[in-house]
């Protein structure tokens, strides 16, 4: 049997790489887009109701699952992913205009969109890359796929950073849908290269349950437990954000100039993850399996809560969500995607999509709305109380990991670099 040939044998690489381009532009975007919304919110209904337009996440999320699922039953997966990426664009510029038009609640709408938005279509790219990469080639690309997506967002929130205080901040929602176009037809490209997954259905379901691929969950347990583990890991995630925005608001007084430190912020972030990406995911995927990864994160993490938990000030704040944020941009997403990979096209597609779309952004939501339950009924949330749930939900998830950790019978080192020979 003869040898692939070399373009052959690069194709799978060049494909996921041009779809890593893809999300350089949706990232970046979304970077130009995350800080504006976040503080021309807070300057139009106060730093207090930020967990309140945060409980309403699940409701704005799912709503955007089912129609994402509803899309994908219709058009198939290629035609889906230039559908929601066009239409995400046109969505958070006409939000902003109607926003501009003196519509506040636009500025809510707009808040809620860019929480779905943005996971939607990057779940989509991983769907695709998880379509075409086996577990092999995906420890050694998953980590520099992250690094070229991560130039975007560094770049978005650089150009923010620029812009922010001489053009002002809602001038960068516009800039922000303009960046997220090209990712459409970039994305696009990867799809004629390698063509829809093989293994996607010739007839297209029927029903709630089906279009969301729920039926998953019960075929294939291991799902469940991820969807778990995304849960702790974004409670974490909300509460940190709510301690780290309500901190920025008492710093500075002047909107543009939150604006301009939450885009350095990020800007610092993304880079800081895209060298764990290049260098640290793949020496860590190639060694660990991911439920050792996801025992061992959050006991790191725990550091830089403690260290935010003595001293409650902007730089310790600062500091525990920027370590979570890196850690989460690189090595805990490299190692969560290789999970997806043996699983059929509706686990990939579908359950993927509730889990990384929906469970990430309800658990959020949920931390949210009893955060401001309890506001409502005068407890008084401090730093030192975002911090305490903070290391709890760490807790939890380094536990529920713990399945994970355990080595299957099936993990054998085999060379990524035979593999494109052995499938011929």
């Amino acid at each position: 049997m003869s040898s692939p040939t070399p373009d052959r044998k690069l194709a799978p690489a060049l494909a996921v790489f041009t779809i890593a381009m893809a999300a350089a532009f949706v990232l970046g975007g979304y970077e130009l887009l995350r800080s504006p919304t976040n503080t021309l919110y807070v300057k139009a209904y106060g730093k207090e109701n930020l967990p309140m337009v945060m409980a309403f996440i699940p409701l704005s999320v799912a709503a955007c699952v089912y129609a994402y699922g509803r899309i994908l039953s219709a058009f198939g997966p290629r035609k889906t992913l230039l559908i929601t990426t066009l239409g995400s664009a046109v969505i958070v510029a006409f939000c902003q205009f109607l926003a501009d038009q003196g519509l506040a609640p636009a500025t809510a709408v707009l808040w809620l969109f860019r929480n779905a938005y943005v996971v939607i279509i990057i779940e989509q790219y991983w769907s695709f890359i998880n379509s075409v990469l086996d577990e092999k080639r995906a420890a050694k690309y998953n980590g520099p796929i992250c690094g070229v997506a991560s130039i975007g967002s560094v770049a978005g929130a650089s150009i923010g950073a620029a812009l922010a205080v001489k053009f002002g901040s809602a001038s960068m929602i516009y800039l922000s849908a303009l960046m997220t176009l090209p990712a459409a037809f970039v994305s696009d490209v990867a799809y004629r290269r390698e063509g829809e997954p093989r293994d996607t259905p010739k007839v297209p379901p029927r029903g709630a349950f089906q279009h969301l691929g729920l039926a998953q969950f019960k075929s294939y347990p291991i799902l469940i437990l991820i969807f778990a583990i995304v849960a702790a890991t974004q409670v974490v995630a909300g509460v940190l954000a709510i301690a780290w925005q309500g901190v920025l608001s008492d710093a500075y007084s002047n909107v543009d100039m939150q604006t301009e430190y939450s885009y350095s912020f990020y800007a610092w972030i993304n880079g800081i993850a895209a060298v764990l990406q290049f260098i640290a995911a793949p020496f860590v995927m190639r060694y660990f399996n991911s439920g050792i990864v996801n025992v061992l994160i959050p006991t790191a993490q725990m550091v830089a809560i403690v260290v935010y938990l003595r001293d409650p000030t902007l730089a310790t704040v600062s500091f525990a969500y920027m370590t979570f944020k890196c850690l989460d941009y690189s090595i805990i997403r490299a190692s969560k995607e290789a999970l997806y990979i043996p699983l059929p096209f509706d686990a990939r597609f579908r359950a993927k999509e509730v889990i990384d779309v929906f469970g990430y952004r309800f658990s959020k939501g949920i931390t949210a709305g009893l955060i401001a339950i309890a506001q409502r009924t005068g407890f008084v949330f401090r730093d030192t109380t975002y911090a305490v749930v903070a290391l709890a939900a760490m807790g939890v998830w380094a536990l529920l990991a713990v399945p994970l950790a355990i080595p299957r019978e099936d993990d054998e080192d085999e060379d990524p670099e035979n593999l494109d020979a052995a499938a011929s």
